[in-house]
């Protein structure tokens, strides 16, 4: 398939890149030992792999069609970071650390990430050049990576079969809003298996201490390092999920614990405000409600011109749990008139999935662990700064865990319930979305 691509294109750069992700992949699958596991794993690959590959696509040749540029929206970040990496090729940045030395990218906020797509240019310089479809078979790898991952988690901790084992899979990376996302040149993708990694490495770790604590602390300390010159904000949670990790070595939150919890909270809250993180956040927030209320009209415009504390913040944790809002699918007659109307669908049909998934979500408050108060924390850091759609990428593969290791508990008669009750309470909500909205 590379090398067809390679063909089609004519750019040498997709196998070549095309490889190292498939060399990343292959070492995700090494470590976990997911391939011994119930699962007809290669199968399954093959499958995500060319499906995401169609939709890679449809969406290149979409976009060039619609907009004359192979680019979402016709030309944005993605294609910011394409020319940003080849501007720091001419002005000889060898290394992310250099450009803070350069007045053209002193204040850019993602100099690892464009010398990620500058080193992947300069490798194939003398192959022919980058094409940008070589990046976007490189995310898929990062998507499909991050599903291995919480596959492997999945099936370590809650012993499920073949079936179940499967379908997190499957859902986790063909989820058509991670899809999607993960189909063009945006970093959030690596940003989340980055986390998901550490993630996972710790639990191993604690859970398992087959290796040793100084390659972890090596591990850790590397990823950190290039985590904060892609997106500096990430190393805030790469810490929160150590703690969260070392704290609940055994999972579930223990009572007689609370003073330790409460204790460690509050060092974080000393910490980001000595830090100035509290202050970041804070100015976070305000920037991005001015930009939603600039932008935006109905639900989104009385959500955030309500002040985020006391009530704010609860109303955008539960938007945040619905977002991005299914209304597209009301334009479903339409959806093959262009390619933004076609994802737009697709991306609001994820929604419903996720919407009418949301009681097996719910029902994880029983027990909360160290998975599910992830989940929250992450939820809560994009709701209280950026409520971008890019970066709910980072939530999918906790959600899906979450949702699955109690779908798979439930009987059939309580599926039911949940379908009819969430049907129900969709059809309200549509109602007062319709009246807010005018």
């Amino acid at each position: 398939m590379l090398t067809l691509l390679s063909i089609i294109f004519s750019s040498l750069s997709i196998l070549t890149v095309g490889l190292i992700g498939l060399l990343i992949t292959l070492y995700i699958i090494n470590y976990t030992k997911l391939n011994k596991a119930n699962i007809p794993l290669y199968k399954l690959l093959i499958i995500i792999f060319l499906i995401n590959i169609l939709s890679i696509l449809i969406l290149y040749f979409g976009y060039e069609n619609y907009f004359g540029l192979p680019y979402y929206d016709g030309g944005s970040d993605d294609l910011k970071f394409e020319i940003w990496a080849k501007q720091a090729i001419k002005h000889g940045l060898d290394f992310p650390w250099q450009y803070s030395r350069d007045l053209a990218f002193r204040s850019n906020n993602s100099k690892g990430f464009v010398w990620l797509i500058s080193l992947l240019m300069r490798i194939n310089e003398s192959l022919g050049g980058y094409h940008t479809i070589s990046f976007r078979v490189l995310n898929v790898n990062f998507l499909i990576s991050i599903g291995v991952l919480a596959t492997s988690y999945f099936a370590k901790h809650y012993k499920f079969g073949k079936t179940e084992n499967s379908i997190l899979l499957l859902f986790v990376t063909l989820f058509p809003n991670m899809m999607y996302l993960s189909n063009h040149v945006f970093r959030d993708t690596l940003i989340s298996l980055i986390l998901f990694y550490v993630f996972y490495i710790w639990d191993d770790y604690l859970t398992d201490r087959k290796n040793g604590i100084l390659l972890l602390l090596f591990k850790t300390i590397l990823i950190t390092y290039f985590s904060f010159w892609v997106r500096e904000q990430s190393v805030f949670f790469i810490g929160i999920i150590i703690i969260i990790n070392v704290l609940l070595k055994e999972n579930y939150i223990k009572i007689k614990n609370i003073f330790i919890y409460t204790g460690c909270l509050l060092l974080v809250l000393i910490l980001a405000q000595r830090t100035g993180l509290l202050e970041e956040v804070l100015s976070f927030n305000e920037n991005y409600t001015e930009h939603k209320l600039s932008i935006s009209d109905g639900l989104t415009t009385h959500i955030f011109s309500i002040s985020l504390f006391p009530f704010g913040i609860i109303l955008r944790f539960l938007y945040g749990l619905l977002f991005p809002i299914p209304l597209q699918l009301l334009n479903i007659l339409r959806m093959f008139s262009n390619i933004d109307m076609f994802y737009q669908v697709l991306i609001s049909f994820g929604s419903v999935i996720q919407i009418y998934l949301l009681p097996y979500l719910f029902r994880n408050f029983k027990k909360m662990d160290k998975l599910f108060i992830l989940y929250n924390v992450f939820l809560i850091g994009i709701v209280i700064t950026t409520f971008t759609f890019r970066h709910f990428v980072t939530l999918y593969p906790y959600m899906f865990i979450l949702i699955f290791r109690q779908y798979f508990l439930v009987s059939k008669k309580g599926k039911t319930i949940n379908l009819i009750i969430v049907s129900m309470a969709l059809i309200l909500l549509l109602t007062i979305y319709m009246i807010l909205s005018f």
